[in-house]
């Protein structure tokens, strides 16, 4: 997946995911994180980093209500009004993965890894910063 290139214009990354799932990891900067947290803890300016992240998951479950699930975290990339670089060919990709494929093959064609491995690995994955409210909010948990 990584040799034919997404256009990742704004979304989410994945934070929680089922152990036996499958992910896509890729290295991405936070600009979010650039603007919210410009500086560091001593004052200077924070220099922008790369990190691991998953995009993208597959999960497979069993059992009377059994079924299989993509998660991808940019919706733009599907979104006219948006597009900068259509991924019509990774929506296939996955639609044609979780259709014919077992679990044990999925991560084959998308380059997919076993999230309990990626979070069990000394490096692991960037899983952001939690939420923080701002003060005097009106909003209820």
């Amino acid at each position: 997946m990584a040799s034919r290139g997404l256009y990742y214009a704004s979304g989410t990354i994945l934070k929680k995911f089922p152990s036996d799932g499958n992910v896509f990891v890729t290295k991405m900067l936070d600009q979010g994180g650039q603007v919210l947290y410009q500086k560091s803890e001593n004052g200077e300016p924070k220099v922008p980093e790369y990190k691991d992240v998953a995009v993208l998951g597959i999960t497979e479950k069993y059992g009377p209500k059994s079924g299989r699930i993509g998660v991808y975290g940019d919706s733009n990339c599907l979104d006219s009004a948006h597009m900068k670089k259509d991924c019509f060919w990774m929506l296939t990709q996955i639609l044609s993965d979780l259709s014919l494929s077992n679990s044990n093959d999925q991560s084959n064609s998308l380059e997919l890894q076993k999230w309990s491995d990626i979070m069990a690995s000394e490096n692991g994955i960037y899983l952001g910063n939690d939420a923080l409210r701002l003060e005097r909010n009106q909003l209820h948990r």
